[in-house]
């Protein structure tokens, strides 16, 4: 059974024993097409070139940006990129 600060990733199998915290989601619920992203706009890429760099449209980006917004609990770039570097993330 898992200690006061574990998460279980999955009943029976390892779990996340690092304190989330209460505004985050668990990082295994980034996908990994949302890592991609956040990689790139931690390299300083603008929202155009991550596209161009991913073969999706701008539209899309912006999409996955707002779900990792929505699942960090940040509301911009920056909260963003400071919260993936605070908790590791990527």
């Amino acid at each position: 059974m898992p200690g006061k600060n574990q998460l279980s990733l999955v009943p029976g199998t390892e779990t996340l024993s690092h304190q989330l915290g209460p505004a985050l989601s668990p990082p295994f619920l980034l996908t990994e097409r949302e890592k991609e992203v956040i990689k790139l706009l931690m390299d300083g890429l603008t929202y155009r070139q991550i596209a161009r760099q991913l073969d999706i449209s701008k539209a899309t980006v912006n999409s996955h940006m707002n779900n990792i917004y929505r699942k960090l609990r940040v509301n911009n770039r920056v909260q963003a990129l400071r919260r993936v570097l605070e908790h590791s993330l990527v």
